[in-house]
């Protein structure tokens, strides 16, 4: 994955023109994997750091690295108003469907029947409810929506 992450900012020819957040879940190794300018996030708040780091620095390709308890659990409203929004940033989820750092439990985008530390019988959708699918939960809102390219009051 940042191999290819890598490969994508040469081409773009942003190497030294991009800032690199983690947050401080389960992908906060990867920080040392990109010779770029880190930010580390507090848990859950990529998408806001983002926010703010490209409204600043206009010009400067923005990227947050994410887990799914980050970005779809602890973070789901900031990932949420940064989509609506429509904000200018690359926000790379890396869903493992448990939460992979504190002992693989059950997380919101645990799989029907999948088997975690917290769920050993498989996930019951009839007790824990559906898993989250935030991707296709942004996509199908946007498919209602015809954005404005400018706002107005």
């Amino acid at each position: 994955m940042v191999r290819l992450i890598a490969e994508c900012i040469e081409e773009l020819g942003m190497e030294r023109n991009s800032i690199w957040s983690i947050g401080v879940g389960c992908y906060s190794l990867m920080g040392a994997s990109l010779d770029l300018d880190k930010i580390d996030s507090l848990h859950g708040r990529g998408a806001a750091v983002c926010t703010g780091l490209k409204r600043c620095n206009p010009d400067t390709l923005v990227i947050s690295y994410q887990g799914d308890g980050d970005a779809y659990s602890i973070g789901i409203g900031e990932s949420v108003s940064a989509a609506y929004r429509n904000e200018n940033i690359t926000v790379i989820t890396v869903n493992n469907t448990n939460y992979g750092m504190t002992g693989g439990q059950m997380s919101a985008t645990t799989m029907p029947g999948q088997r975690t530390t917290t769920s050993p019988l498989g996930r019951d959708c009839t007790n824990t409810g559906m898993p989250i699918k935030f991707p296709e939960m942004i996509a199908v809102s946007y498919t209602h929506l015809t954005l404005p390219t400018t706002c107005t009051p």
